[in-house]
């Protein structure tokens, strides 16, 4: 297994996230919408985006975006059902991680569900302290940072 860093065109990235936004939907019991609570001002911002390879084909992904005064977002980190429980989500975390340190970051924030408790402890174990409130998505009781520079 491998990650690579890809565009957001790249058609493994939008499959990896249109299986997360169907799993999402059915763990919310309501349709996910990506765009809800997102200004016109993050189609702007500067971004970067990772998937998981197996055998050519991806099996996880995520994203980090740029939300200005050096602080960077951690977006939409999926793992197939599959190939959970083999430290994927380690590996796709640690990747956008040392990416917002070598970009000059000094802080990273993410939202995540209450349904979500998986990805709470994951944040937690990996020294995100819960925040408030900084965005304005519809589907985030949780917000988390972790101070990295």
């Amino acid at each position: 297994m491998s990650i690579l860093e890809v565009t957001a065109e790249d058609d493994r990235l939008k499959a990896c996230q249109e299986q997360y936004f169907k799993e999402i939907s059915i763990r919310f019991n309501q349709v996910f919408d990506p765009y809800a609570g997102e200004g016109n001002a993050m189609d702007k911002a500067r971004q970067w985006h990772v998937v998981s390879l197996d055998d050519g084909n991806a099996i996880g992904c995520g994203s980090l975006r740029d939300l200005g005064k050096g602080i960077a977002e951690v977006k939409r980190v999926w793992i197939s059902k599959d190939a959970r429980g083999q430290g994927l989500a380690k590996a796709i975390m640690d990747w956008l991680e040392d990416k917002a340190g070598a970009e000059g970051f000094s802080a990273i924030r993410l939202d995540t569900n209450r349904t979500l408790n998986e990805a709470q402890v994951m944040y937690r174990k990996r020294g995100y302290q819960e925040i408030n409130r900084y965005n304005d998505n519809p589907f985030a009781h949780h917000f988390f940072e972790k101070i990295i520079g």
